[in-house]
C-alpha cells in the first residue's frame, strides 16, 4: 500500500503543464478581421451621422429613425469587405453596435454646433420683475406685494447664445389687456452684458403679458412669453 501511494506521488510530482499550441496565423486573421470591422463601423457611422444632419432640417424624428434603422445594414456591409459574419461572437456584435451608435450621435451633434453650424436660437433665463417701494428702492416682485395706483417697475431677463446674441434684435413687449406698456423703439430698455431690463409704469392691477424676442448673429430667432398677475 505504501509503495502504491509512493508511486502516485511520483506521478504527480512528475506532471508538467504544457500550454496548448498557439495558432499565430489564426490569431492574426482574427486581429485583422476585428480591425477591419471596427474601421468600417466607424466610417459607416460617420456617413450616417452626416446624413442625419442633412435630414434633420426636414424632420428631426426622421433623422433619428435613420440612425437606428441604419445599424441593421451593418450585417450586410461586413461581407463586402470579406468579413465572415458567422465568425463574429455576440459580444463583438454588441461592441460594434455600441461603437456605431456613439460615433453616429457624436458626429451628428458635432455638426449641429459651431464652428460647423448654428441652428439654435438664443436662450432666456433668470427672469425677474421689480417694483419701486415708497422709499424709491427696487424690490423683487412676489405674490405678497401690494401696489397702489401707478408704480414704477422693471422687468429683467438674461439672454445668451451658443455663438452671440444680436443685441440690436432684442425686443421686450409688455401688454396689459389691450394696452401696450412698452414703446415701439424700446428706448426704455437697457443692457448690462447679457442682462436686459425694461422700465415701465403699471396702469392697474391684473394680468400683464411679457414677450421677449431675440435673434443670434446668424439670424436664429427665439421668443419667450410669460404672464404675471400684478
Amino acid at each position: 500500500m505504501a509503495k502504491k501511494r509512493k508511486k502516485e506521488k511520483q506521478e504527480k510530482d512528475s506532471y508538467e503543464y504544457k500550454p496548448p499550441d498557439f495558432d499565430e496565423e489564426e490569431y492574426l486573421r482574427k486581429e485583422v478581421r476585428d480591425t477591419k470591422t471596427l474601421l468600417v463601423t466607424i466610417g459607416y457611422a460617420v456617413v450616417i451621422g452626416i446624413a442625419s444632419y442633412g435630414v434633420m432640417f426636414t424632420e428631426v424624428a426622421l433623422a433619428i429613425l435613420l440612425g437606428f434603422i441604419a445599424v441593421v445594414f451593418l450585417r450586410h456591409i461586413y461581407p463586402l469587405i470579406g468579413v465572415d459574419t458567422s465568425a463574429l461572437e455576440k459580444k463583438q456584435w454588441a461592441g460594434n453596435i455600441l461603437m456605431y451608435l456613439f460615433t453616429w450621435l457624436a458626429v451628428w451633434i458635432l455638426l449641429t454646433n459651431p464652428p460647423f453650424s448654428d441652428i439654435a436660437g438664443p436662450t432666456f433665463k433668470n427672469e425677474k420683475l421689480y417694483y419701486e417701494d415708497i422709499n424709491g428702492t427696487m424690490i423683487v416682485w412676489d405674490d405678497t406685494a401690494s401696489l397702489n395706483g401707478s408704480t414704477n417697475m422693471s422687468y429683467e431677463i438674461t439672454i445668451v447664445d451658443n455663438v452671440d446674441v444680436d443685441v440690436d434684435s432684442v425686443r421686450i413687449k409688455i401688454m396689459y389687456g389691450d394696452d401696450e406698456l412698452t414703446d415701439a423703439g424700446g428706448s426704455y430698455m437697457t443692457r448690462q452684458g447679457t442682462r436686459y431690463s425694461y422700465e415701465f409704469i403699471i396702469l392697474g392691477s391684473g394680468k400683464h403679458e411679457f414677450t421677449v424676442t431675440a435673434k443670434d448673429v446668424n439670424g436664429n430667432e427665439e421668443d419667450y412669453v410669460r404672464s404675471h398677475d400684478i
